[in-house]
């Protein structure tokens, strides 16, 4: 099996690269190819501290699993990197001379929050896909023209402002588990498959509610200044929020004969 990966990332009009807090993974372009491929894309979350981070962990946690996609085994994979990186990240702050001042104390205690949504593809003796999915990031798979899956949300109404989030705080995941979606499905040579943070999914599922294609669109924006130039004007006209922005493209290759 092999797949070619694109991704295309802005941070918030106004914001800078480093106040970018979604993620994804792998992250670089190219072809990849195997019998298991995993992609993953995150959306850290305003109201937490650090949560760009806690999504970088998310995503690279899924992405280099095994043998699982299921949240318990994710987590015991993210939290000790976790309490490395943010111990890591306690020390740094001592050396520059800036420790954690009194006023960041409590947004530490709270911790991060992101949304996850996980696709591995599958070849070999068991050929398909599962996803795993928790929040408002969103997985859409395209076959010859057509929408084949939207998940976890297919609903433009669904998408608000409070989804639900995988916190670095174990005590604040009470409930987690029930909050999980969990798909399969197969794949075709040709079929492409979109994942996206929210402020773009809740574009796309409304525009195949209207009866559009929004693949198209994207397909014709998939090029670095085409696709800044695109998202502009789709915040321009309305059509999608100030949020950060992530698209990661993927193509499974047609057989070689």
């Amino acid at each position: 099996m092999q797949v070619h990966a694109r991704v295309f990332w802005l941070p918030k009009t106004g914001n800078t690269a480093e106040e970018y807090e979604d993620a994804f993974y792998p992250n670089r372009d190219g072809d990849y190819g195997g019998t298991q491929l995993r992609f993953a894309v995150a959306d850290g979350a305003s109201e937490g501290m650090l949560s760009g981070q806690w999504a970088q962990i998310l995503v690279r946690a899924y992405c280099r699993a095994i043998n699982t996609s299921q949240m318990p085994d994710l987590l015991a994979r993210a939290l000790p990197s976790w309490r490395d990186w943010k111990q890591h990240y306690l020390d740094l702050r001592e050396r520059q001379g800036r420790p954690v001042m009194w006023f960041e104390e409590p947004g530490l205690e709270k911790g991060a929050f992101s949304t996850l949504l996980g696709l591995t593809l599958r070849d070999g003796d068991d050929p398909g896909w599962n996803a795993t999915a928790l929040g408002d990031s969103c997985m859409f798979q395209v076959r010859a023209g057509a929408l084949v899956t939207a998940m976890p949300i297919d609903d433009a109404e669904a998408f608000g402002s409070r989804p639900f989030l995988i916190a670095s705080n174990p005590a604040r995941n009470n409930g987690l588990l029930e909050r999980v979606h969990y798909a399969t499905g197969d794949w075709q040579p040709g079929d492409r498959f979109y994942l996206m943070t929210d402020a773009l999914a809740h574009w796309f599922v409304r525009e195949c509610e209207a009866g559009a294609t929004p693949w198209t669109a994207i397909l014709a924006a998939e090029d670095p200044d085409a696709f800044d130039a695109w998202t502009a004007t789709l915040k321009r006209e309305h059509q999608i929020r100030n949020d950060d922005i992530t698209l990661l493209c993927l193509e499974v290759a047609e057989d070689v004969p």
